[in-house]
């Protein structure tokens, strides 16, 4: 059962909500504080139909409100909350009533020439980005060059993460590590110098490269659907078989750091 922080009449909080996984957005459009932007005064009712919209977010089974929203320009009878919108950690919310002749994307907020003319509002999270970035360099093998690892997509919630593999030694055998800490150790001490090992072997699986020394069938790896993993970090790496190449007879490839995110 779900209130907003600052219950008052003709609030007409519910008249519109998104929902996306374990997020709720709840707009308000009769609401008037003359606050502006995230989690200001709530306190306030001097603004007659200004609007404002409320994410709420669960984690396990209890929920909580995670945010105030309102707009940048806040003003009366803007309606802002009449129509709402999430995925990811993206909020998109509708003001039906604001009045600016702006167009485009970031005009002038300031004007009020155009009565009801409408504008939408984006909100999302600083820092929230899924990113993903190479790490060092591989050592060589015997008969190809540097075996190199990169990216198909980015590691989102809620979606598949893949990686490619490139210069490996050809119809060979290899591993994928997945390791949830920074790691750097020198093989060189075991017999494969030149070779460092940058994703611990938290999870691996197995893989097979081919006749042109890619791996031809990535296994998509999928991301769950759960905002408290955003910003959480994992580390990977190629190991593969190259009996040839030194005496421990196997190379590496660079290292990557993926960071998940919207």
């Amino acid at each position: 059962y779900l209130k907003a922080s600052n219950t008052n009449a003709q609030d007409r909080f519910g008249h519109s909500v998104s929902v996306f996984g374990n997020t709720v957005v709840i707009g308000a459009d009769g609401e008037a504080s003359a606050a502006t932007g995230v989690n200001g005064n709530q306190a306030d009712n001097s603004l007659s139909s200004a609007g404002a919209a409320y994410v709420f977010v669960r984690k396990g089974s209890t929920w909580s409100q995670d945010a105030y929203l309102k707009a940048s320009n806040t003003g009366f009878y803007d309606s802002f909350g009449k129509s709402v919108a999430v995925f990811g950690g993206t909020v998109v919310i509708g003001a039906l009533g604001e009045a600016s002749n702006a167009r485009g994307v970031n005009g002038n907020q300031a004007d009020n020439s155009v009565p009801a003319s409408g504008a939408a509002y984006v909100f999302a999270p600083s820092g929230a980005a899924a990113k993903f970035t190479t790490v060092g360099v591989g050592c060589k093998g015997s008969k190809t060059g540097v075996p190199a690892l990169s990216n198909r997509q980015l590691p989102i919630l809620g979606k598949s993460f893949m990686l490619d593999l490139a210069n490996a030694p050809l119809n060979t055998a290899g591993l994928l590590f997945f390791g949830f800490a920074p790691w750097s150790l020198d093989l060189g001490l075991i017999g494969a110098p030149g070779c460092i090992a940058r994703a611990r072997p938290d999870i691996s699986g197995s893989i097979a490269t081919d006749g042109f020394g890619k791996w031809p069938n990535p296994t998509p790896i999928p991301v769950p659907n759960d905002p408290n993993l955003v910003g959480a970090v994992f580390y990977n790496q190629f190991l593969l078989l190259d009996l040839q190449a030194n005496q421990l007879g196997l190379i590496v490839s660079n290292g990557g750091k993926a960071t998940i995110g919207y």
